[in-house]
């Protein structure tokens, strides 16, 4: 019997003795390290149609290097998260849980803090944006005009957009395009913006493909898209390429 517990012990031993050679610290790890802190969320962004409270949850660690987690939001709500030791060995980290977060319309941006236990380390930090519609209460922006899809003179293009919000919500408006193209937009008034486009390639090719893409967002709901082609006539042709009949592509 004396002689199994002792294979046991040195089975044991020799297992942990391995496991120190072989396997990684763990992230920020290790004597004198940094700290680490890792929010647990879904692929950003979060957005919420009801407004319940959030509970949000992470590690942080080292653990014998961190004093606490705190978490603080964007609408000025802070306060202490609760933490408890998870792991074994060398590994062990604190698994933090925050209250219940009260969101407010739109953006919410959550930030938590591993605080040292040493004021000479460096705290460290991580963020969640979460985003909070007022479903039944709040709509989306609407774009109400549409766009020319030929170049004009002189190889310049002109376009008004023209958006509206039945809650007069702030508008903004972000612009991306795909091909030799440089597109700005200038705000007129509310929801009305001038995109303005130059080609920046000298020689067109004959099936040269220009997109440009406009979406407006409130900062409440989720904002609403516009895509569309442009096209020209090559030198010498009197055919048109790019046009509405093109197979659309995703503009990222």
């Amino acid at each position: 019997m004396k002689r199994v517990v002792y294979s046991l012990v040195v089975l044991c031993v020799l297992c942990v003795a391995i496991s120190f050679a072989h396997d990684p610290p763990p992230p920020g790890g290790g004597c004198g390290s940094n700290l680490f802190i890792n929010v647990m969320r879904p692929p950003m962004p979060v957005l919420f149609t009801t407004n319940s409270p959030i509970v949000l949850r992470g590690q942080a660690g080292p653990f014998d290097k961190v004093e606490k987690v705190l978490y603080s939001t964007s609408a000025g709500a802070a306060g202490e998260c609760t933490i408890t030791l998870i792991g074994c060995f060398y590994r062990t980290n604190l698994l933090f849980t925050s209250p219940e977060i009260g969101l407010v319309p739109g953006s919410n941006l959550i930030t938590f803090t591993a605080v040292p236990l040493d004021p000479a380390v460096t705290p460290a930090s991580d963020h969640v944006m979460v985003f909070y519609n007022q479903e039944g209460l709040n709509q989306r922006p609407v774009i109400t005009s549409q766009p020319p899809r030929a170049w004009g003179s002189n190889d310049v293009y002109s376009y008004t957009l023209v958006a509206t919000d039945a809650d007069s919500d702030p508008l903004a408006l972000e612009l991306k395009t795909s091909g030799p193209v440089l597109a700005t937009a200038t705000a007129l008034s509310y929801g009305t913006w001038q995109i303005d486009a130059a080609l920046t390639a000298t020689n067109r090719m004959p099936r040269m493909r220009i997109w440009i893409r406009a979406t407006v967002s409130d900062g409440i709901t989720r904002p609403v898209s516009q895509q569309w082609p442009v096209a020209f006539a090559p030198c010498g042709s009197n055919s048109w390429h790019g046009g509405a009949n093109t197979r659309p592509r995703d503009i990222r």
